[in-house]
């Protein structure tokens, strides 16, 4: 009893570090506000996990809605915003192969910024091949630079305790998702031409 309430008591005073410490989306809307241009146009997929931009990290309103969900697959506000919707767009096999494949050409063509969260990255690396695998196709590629972007930051913040992270990484989804995503903020090698 004692070892187990000792544990559980330790990492949960590593866990109040993410808290303690500056959210990993402010700190990508800082370095957005910083590196990127107004007007740059930016890919995000509709998740909890990006960071806020425009008027949202200006002035935010707790009662709206940043995320551009469903229809909203477009907006300016600062950056020109266009979405990648890996859920309603391309989940559960919804399209051909050559549409979805498509379709995320069409997003990446309009676009010289992808920000996202790890959320359906994470969610996708368990989902089958023979059903996902453009979607997943898709990520590997992103990642290996082979879509023209090149990674230039990643943030995290991680539980720790006396100066030890521990890497959650593998924990279930939902269990960091809301509150300690990790952000890559990826930008196109060769800008496009307008």
């Amino acid at each position: 009893t004692v070892v187990v309430v000792a544990s559980t008591s330790m990492y949960a005073f590593a866990y109040m570090n993410i808290y303690r410490s500056p959210d990993a989306r402010l700190e990508a809307s800082k370095y957005l506000l910083a590196n990127v241009p107004a007007e740059s146009h930016i890919m995000v997929e509709p998740s909890h996990g990006i960071p806020p931009t425009g008027s949202y990290l200006k002035n935010p309103d707790f009662h709206g809605d940043h995320v551009l969900w469903g229809a909203r697959r477009e907006q300016r506000d600062y950056y020109a915003l266009y979405t990648l919707d890996t859920y309603v767009y391309l989940y559960r096999g919804r399209g051909s192969p050559a549409q979805q494949q498509d379709y995320i050409q069409s997003r990446l063509a309009l676009v010289d910024y992808i920000v996202m969260d790890d959320f359906y990255l994470q969610l996708y690396q368990h989902l089958p091949e023979a059903e996902h695998g453009v979607v997943k196709q898709y990520y590997r590629d992103l990642f290996a630079g082979q879509l023209g972007f090149d990674l230039v930051n990643t943030f995290k913040v991680y539980p720790s305790l006396f100066g030890l992270t521990i890497n959650d990484d593998g924990a279930e989804l939902s269990s960091r998702m809301n509150d300690h995503p990790r952000v890559y903020i990826f930008k196109r090698r060769e800008p496009l031409r307008r």
